[in-house]
């Protein structure tokens, strides 16, 4: 009886650590693949985290202002909307003083500098 009882137990433990591989190596979201949630502006993103957790939190969205500063990773946009690129696409400042539409995914708001911030971020 505890010979079965064992081979049970190891036969669970082998199904747990399969399962538990396949959930960790399974291919992560392309937000930038995926249709906007939004279409908001700038001023709109910052608004929408007042008091409580915006409606568009971990959803690709498209954040239309104007640009105070671009780097080769990311952008400002006027209202104080952080996005970080998925990849170098800027050389510094290229972008500054032009409106844009910006297509990313909202991570959320830092407060400490008044923020939102958008990840994975490509230019429409």
């Amino acid at each position: 009886m505890k010979r079965i009882i064992r081979w049970i137990l190891i036969g669970v433990i082998a199904l747990a650590a399969v399962g538990a591989w396949s959930l960790w190596n399974q291919p992560h979201t392309d937000f930038t693949k995926l249709e906007a949630a939004a279409q908001l502006t700038d001023a709109e993103v910052v608004a929408s985290f007042d008091g409580e957790a915006s409606p568009w939190l971990n959803q690709p969205i498209e954040v239309t202002g104007q640009v105070v500063s671009a780097t080769a990773n990311s952008l400002l946009l006027d209202a104080g909307v952080m996005c970080h690129w998925s990849e170098e696409v800027l050389k510094a400042g290229e972008l500054e003083g032009q409106t844009v539409t910006v297509h990313g995914r909202l991570v959320g708001y830092d407060a400490l500098f008044g923020e939102a911030r958008l990840d994975q971020c490509t230019l429409r």
